[in-house]
């Protein structure tokens, strides 16, 4: 029972540090090395116990970061996909869209229109 709550204190430490480091979040190998774990054990539970690859995980962060910063009005939308860690801002259109069904730009207008 130890190792299975030292596991998924190490997983929370993984997400906690993807979360803090959304504009530049460390890669699969420097996070691993951050929370004490190879590389194969962390891809493989992380995904077990947040139903989602460390990618996948981020990129949804992400929109979801966006999503917020949106609602806020206090940036403009290339500055919300800088924000948030995309370096181009039609990259960040496209994750946006493919996330929630619409643009950066429909959302603001109707931001009850999205899938969040």
């Amino acid at each position: 029972m130890k190792v299975k709550s030292e596991l998924i204190e190490k997983m929370e430490q993984a997400k906690n540090l993807l979360e803090s480091k959304l504009q530049n979040p460390p890669s699969i190998a420097e996070l691993a090395h951050l929370v004490g774990l190879n590389e194969t054990y962390l891809k493989i539970h992380f995904k077990a116990i947040f139903a989602n690859t460390v990618y996948g995980f981020v990129k949804k962060r992400r929109i979801q970061k966006a999503i917020q910063l949106l609602k806020e009005g206090k940036l403009n939308i290339s500055e919300i996909g800088w924000e948030v860690g995309y370096r181009h801002p039609t990259h960040f259109s496209a994750a946006f869209k493919k996330e929630t069904g619409c643009t950066p730009k429909e959302y603001s207008r109707d931001p009850l229109g999205g899938k969040f």
